[in-house]
C-alpha cells in the first residue's frame, strides 16, 4: 500500500519560489530596476519543456515530465482513482517515474491533500534512482524548507548531483546558489558558469539570468553589454508576447539598447539568427 504520511486537512497554496534578486546598482533608473529578472529557484514541473530525453527500458512507461500528463491520461478511462491506485502500486515496486510523478502530485495537491513532506519523501525515493527532475525538485524543497528541514547545504548537494547529467533545470539553481552564496561560497564567476550551461541549453530563465550578470557587470569578469544583449534577444524569442517575463524583459532590452552601438545591436541579432539555426 501506499506509504502513510501526514496530510494537510485542506489543500494549501504552493510557493513555486522563493524570489532571489540579484539587483542593479541603485544608481540605475527606476525603470531598469524594475525590470531586473528575479532569480527563482525551478522546479522541473514547473518548466516540463526542459525534462530531459526519455531513456528506454520498463521506467519509460512512466516517464510523465510535467503535470497535466498523468497516468490518467495514459489509462484513459477517466477514473482517477483507478490511476492513482495504479501509480502507486508502480511507485511502491520502485519505478523511480512512477515515485516522480506522485511526488509531483503530493506537492501540488493533485489527488491527494498538498504534502510537501510526502513529496519530498517520493522525490528522494527516486532520485536515489538516478531520476534527475527528482534530485532537483528536492533541492528546491531544501533551499525552501518545504517538507524537509530548510537547508542551503543540502539543497546545494541535491543540485550539484543532477547537474552532473547535465540537466539544465539545475544548473540554473546551482547558479542560483553561487550567486547568493547560498550553501556554497558566494561566486558569481561560477554562477555566470552554471547560467551560461544551462542557458546554452535554452532553458530561459538561465538566459535571462545571465544577460542580468552580463550586463550589470555582477559576473565577476565585469560588464559584456553586446554578449548580455545576446542572451536578452534568445530569451524574448522563446517567451510568449503574453508572458509577465516580458514586462521586465523589453524595458530592460530597451535600456541595453541605449548603451549598445547600432554596430553591437546588429551583431547581436545576427548572432541569435545563428543560434537559432544551430539549435532549433
Amino acid at each position: 500500500m501506499r506509504p502513510t504520511f501526514f496530510r494537510a486537512p485542506l489543500p494549501r497554496p504552493v510557493l513555486f519560489a522563493a524570489v532571489l534578486m540579484l539587483g542593479p546598482p541603485a544608481a540605475r533608473a527606476a525603470t531598469v530596476t524594475n525590470c531586473v529578472a528575479p532569480l527563482a529557484y525551478a522546479l522541473t514541473y514547473a518548466h516540463p519543456a526542459s525534462a530531459p530525453a526519455k531513456r528506454s527500458g520498463a521506467d519509460d512507461l512512466l516517464d510523465i515530465s510535467g503535470v497535466g500528463n498523468g497516468v490518467t491520461n495514459l489509462l484513459n478511462d477517466g477514473s482517477r482513482w483507478v490511476s492513482l491506485h495504479w501509480l502507486t502500486l508502480r511507485a511502491n515496486h520502485g519505478n523511480r517515474a512512477a515515485q516522480y510523478e506522485l511526488g509531483v502530485r503530493d506537492a501540488l495537491g493533485i489527488g491527494f491533500s498538498q504534502n510537501d513532506a510526502a513529496a519530498a519523501q517520493w522525490f528522494h525515493l527516486a532520485a536515489a534512482q538516478g531520476d534527475v527532475r527528482a534530485s532537483n525538485d528536492r533541492g528546491v524543497l531544501y533551499a525552501e524548507g518545504r517538507g524537509v528541514p530548510q537547508s542551503y547545504r543540502n539543497a546545494a548537494h541535491w543540485f550539484e548531483l543532477a547537474t552532473r547529467q547535465g540537466y539544465a533545470v539545475a544548473q540554473f539553481n546551482l547558479g542560483v546558489m553561487f550567486a547568493r552564496g547560498r550553501g556554497v561560497p558566494q561566486a558569481p564567476s561560477l554562477a555566470a558558469v552554471w547560467f551560461r550551461r544551462a542557458a546554452e541549453q535554452d532553458f530561459v530563465p538561465a538566459q535571462l539570468a545571465l544577460g542580468n550578470l552580463l550586463d550589470h557587470g555582477t559576473s565577476g569578469l565585469g560588464p559584456n553589454l553586446p554578449m548580455a544583449y545576446f542572451w536578452q534577444v534568445l530569451a524574448k524569442a522563446a517567451l510568449p508576447a503574453q508572458d509577465p517575463r516580458m514586462t521586465c524583459l523589453v524595458p530592460a532590452m530597451r535600456a541595453l539598447e541605449a548603451r549598445l552601438s547600432a554596430g553591437d545591436i546588429e551583431d547581436a541579432q545576427r548572432a541569435a539568427e545563428s543560434w537559432w539555426h544551430y539549435h532549433l
